[in-house]
């Protein structure tokens, strides 16, 4: 779990600073074009004109390109322009042919911006926990590709971070006793995640990309 001096930890490794002691939220909000729901960033980390979003992967598929998220949603274009005028300020690139990039990475990217304002220092740093039996190798690549067409100034970081995740024998226990029942499932694994262990992890550097 990220402590408020693991996250400056972080922060420090992508280059960023966060001179005041940073604020650590789940499930940050940041709202979005009018009546559409707010982006919710895993873990934003802020303290005055800083902002270091933290997307963490474990399970997840890949998510759609912004090419197949806009033939799935009503007021694609309108959210797009949105987002894309929050990352401007901290973009050289005069405009973005975004259709190929994972349309997620660009949300988060704009929370992070929209967080730390246009004259303060964005990051997008995506934590992907290896070592189970889900694919993730995807990330790298599509985090390259999101630099090339972003462009980012000095003020905005990208960072790729692998995390290897060992399952505990308390997780291999809670695994085998799980209920079918979705309720009491649920009441179990959050008793569980209080009560001890059910990982051991190992962090890799990050990968920074911008």
């Amino acid at each position: 779990m990220l402590t408020a001096f693991s996250g400056s930890q972080l922060a420090k490794s992508v280059g960023m600073n966060f001179e005041d002691r940073p604020i650590l939220r789940c499930g940050f909000e940041v709202a979005s074009i009018p009546e559409a729901r707010a982006s919710e960033t895993d873990l934003m980390i802020t303290a005055p004109a800083v902002a270091l979003a933290i997307e963490a992967k474990w399970s997840e598929s890949r998510y759609d390109t912004v090419a197949e998220w806009r033939q799935k949603v009503s007021r694609g274009n309108l959210a797009l322009d949105h987002w894309l005028k929050l990352i401007e300020p901290f973009s050289e690139a005069a405009s973005h042919d975004v259709n190929d990039l994972i349309y997620q990475m660009l949300h988060r990217c704009a929370s992070a911006c929209a967080a730390a304002g246009t004259e303060g220092t964005a990051g997008l740093v995506y934590q992907v926990f290896t070592g189970g039996p889900h694919q993730g190798d995807f990330y790298e690549e599509d985090l390259k590709s999101f630099v090339r067409v972003i462009r980012p100034k000095l003020n905005l970081r990208v960072a790729l971070q692998r995390v290897e995740a060992t399952p505990t024998a308390q997780y291999r226990d809670l695994l085998q006793s799980l209920p079918e029942d979705g309720k009491e499932r649920a009441q179990l694994i959050r008793a569980a995640v209080r009560s001890g262990e059910l990982f051991d992890f190992k962090a890799a550097m990050p990968i920074r990309l911008a």
